[in-house]
């Protein structure tokens, strides 16, 4: 049966930028998700339409179809509050977690500490990166 919008799938993936592995399925339980339901990017969504249970395709999934191109207007400066900083500190590189006015948790990259500021890239972090999956298809499901 060929994977159609609406569809509960079960895959085993590779994810890769260039030749780096950077998340994987394997050993583990297969990603479950419902095909057309934005459960999973965009590319990789429309890439299993039409794929068979049992089927291995290797697919590539371009910046806009995957966590958006890099936006320079998302890098911000922001004031250096020492008063709530982490027990360890702010250091360049550090994931750190922050809250939208609207409520929203997000994630931003610490890409520069100076004594009053501190800039954060609000870009997702695969942000402008092509990845790569190698996915084998092992269950489809009818819904």
């Amino acid at each position: 049966m060929a994977i159609e919008n609406g569809n509960v799938v079960k895959i085993h993936y590779d994810a890769k930028i260039g030749d780096r592995i950077i998340d994987t399925s394997q050993n583990k339980e297969p990603l479950e998700f419902k095909v057309g339901e934005g459960q999973v990017i965009k590319g990789l969504d429309e890439a299993l339409v039409g794929l068979n249970q049992g089927e291995k395709k290797t697919i590539t999934v371009p910046p806009e179809k995957a966590y958006g191109e890099r936006q320079e207007g998302l890098v911000k400066k922001m004031a250096r509050n020492k008063e709530v900083e982490p027990p360890k500190g702010i250091e360049k590189g550090n994931i750190v977690r922050y809250q939208t006015e609207d409520g929203i948790i997000r994630f931003a990259t610490v890409t520069q500490v100076e004594e009053d500021t501190v800039t954060l890239d609000l870009n997702h972090p695969l942000a402008g990166e092509t990845m790569t999956f190698d996915i084998e298809i092992v269950e489809v499901k009818e819904q």
